[in-house]
């Protein structure tokens, strides 16, 4: 595998090739949880009416996909 890949060609890797949920982060403040890490609401997300949390259940592609035409894995 390339090292020269995108962002958005590693998330897919992870999610398709590795089979893991990838979730949009700001990493610099992963170690200040005062400063929120995460790009969304990752342990209660809103899908329609129901609320699912992504560290227990797959992410779908359709929401995957949603998040990578917004941007949202890019470092900024």
């Amino acid at each position: 595998m390339s090292q020269n890949l995108t962002v958005v060609e590693w998330v897919d890797f992870w999610y398709h090739k590795v089979g893991v949920n990838v979730i949009p982060v700001i990493s610099r403040n992963k170690g200040h949880p005062e400063k929120g890490f995460g790009r969304i609401k990752y342990t209660n997300y809103q899908i329609g009416e129901k609320n699912v949390n992504f560290l227990l259940e797959l992410i779908p592609e359709n929401i995957l996909e949603e998040w990578k035409s917004n941007n949202l894995f890019n470092v900024v």
